[in-house]
C-alpha cells in the first residue's frame, strides 16, 4: 500500500471551544493522503482525543430539539 499526498493545509487550530481565552490553543496538521490501491482518502495523522473534546461545550440529547 502506498499513500500519496493530495492536500496539505499545514498546522491548523483544532477547536475554538476552550473555556479560557488566554489558554494557548493546540494545533494539528491537516494532511490528506490517497491510497494508490483502493483510492481511499484519509488523514495522515490523528489528534489526541483529550485535545479535541476536553473543553467541548456541545452535548447531544440534552433536550428533544437536539
Amino acid at each position: 500500500m502506498e499513500l500519496k499526498s493530495i492536500w496539505d493545509l499545514g498546522n491548523l487550530y483544532i477547536s475554538n471551544f476552550y473555556k479560557y481565552i488566554s489558554k494557548e490553543y493546540p494545533q494539528a496538521t491537516l494532511h490528506l493522503m490517497k491510497c494508490s490501491n483502493c483510492e481511499l482518502i484519509q488523514l495522515n495523522n490523528t489528534v489526541d482525543q483529550s485535545n479535541l473534546y476536553s473543553d467541548y461545550w456541545y452535548r447531544s440529547k440534552t433536550n428533544k430539539a437536539m
